[in-house]
C-alpha cells in the first residue's frame, strides 16, 4: 500500500510541477491553470489523508481512503470539466475551430512582436 501511495504522490507532484510552468501560455486557450488548480487540490486531499491515516489507525481508515479518491475525483469534475461544459452549452461561439486558430494566430502576433 504504502508503495503505491509513494509513486502516486510522486506522479502527482511532477505532474502539479509541469502543469505549474505551462501557466504562463495565453490567457483564452489556457488549460494549464485549471489542470494546475485540479493537481494542487489532489496533492491537498491526499496529504490530508496520509496525515489522518499516519495519525488515527481506525476502523473508518477505509473510509477515509475512499473519502479522499472520491474527493479527488470531484474536484476534476467540478475544477476541470464543468468550465468546458459551461462553454459547450452556454457560449457555442467559442467552441469553434476558427476560434481557436484566431487566438493562436493573435498569440503568436503578439509573441513574435
Amino acid at each position: 500500500m504504502s508503495g503505491s501511495l509513494i509513486l502516486f504522490s510522486a506522479l502527482s507532484c511532477i505532474c502539479f510541477i509541469f502543469s505549474y510552468m505551462q501557466k504562463d501560455l495565453p490567457k483564452n486557450y489556457n488549460e494549464a491553470k485549471s489542470i494546475t488548480f485540479c493537481l494542487l487540490l489532489l496533492v491537498i486531499i491526499w496529504i490530508m489523508y496520509a496525515t489522518t491515516h499516519l495519525l488515527y489507525h481506525t476502523y473508518y481508515t477505509s473510509a477515509l481512503s475512499a473519502l479522499a479518491v472520491l474527493s479527488s475525483l470531484y474536484s476534476f469534475l467540478f475544477w476541470y470539466f464543468l468550465p468546458k461544459c459551461y462553454i459547450i452549452i452556454f457560449q457555442p461561439q467559442k467552441n469553434t475551430q476558427q476560434y481557436f486558430l484566431s487566438l493562436i494566430q493573435n498569440y503568436t502576433e503578439t509573441f513574435s512582436q
